[in-house]
């Protein structure tokens, strides 16, 4: 009987001393796992070689701060030729109202999870509509080829 009331005891009292936060070992704070939820990648190809690369990430659902009466991202651009300018960027096929660059010394880079220290960084504000529950943004250039990415609002 000990035998067998010995290991379930062990079982217990290490289970109990662990943490199901699997990120604490990381040294990560709640944004950057959200950050990690709401962030997402496309990529500009033509014939078959990655041209442009496009990273999002929507700040709104990162932290409360960020949610206010914009849709706020903080938007990548890797490109061996271009940077933002040289592309048109739209959420739904409205342009953005707000533009900031971000450096890679800032706070804010520093949250987000998709990093490319290559790229370029922005925080780019686009208004919010109440009536939006699907958002789309597109990222095209001169060549009409286009990244898209979509969220859920």
């Amino acid at each position: 009987m000990k035998k067998i009331f010995l290991p379930i005891f062990l079982i217990f009292v290490l289970n109990a001393c662990t943490s199901y936060r699997a990120l604490k070992h990381f040294n990560k704070d709640i944004s950057y796992t959200q950050a990690v939820l709401y962030s997402k990648k496309a990529d500009i190809v033509y014939k078959d070689v990655v041209k442009t690369i496009f990273y999002a990430t929507f700040m709104n659902k990162v932290h409360e701060k960020y949610d206010d009466k914009y849709y706020n991202f903080v938007i990548g651009i890797y490109s061996e030729e271009e940077t933002l300018s040289d592309y048109a960027l739209s959420l739904n096929n409205i342009s953005y109202e707000k533009i900031k660059d971000i450096k890679q010394d800032s706070k804010i880079y520093k949250s987000i999870s998709l990093k490319n220290a290559w790229a370029k960084y922005y925080y780019v504000s686009f208004k919010k509509d109440k009536d939006i529950t699907s958002i789309l943004l597109e990222l095209r250039d001169s060549n009409y080829k286009k990244a898209s990415i979509s969220f859920l609002n």
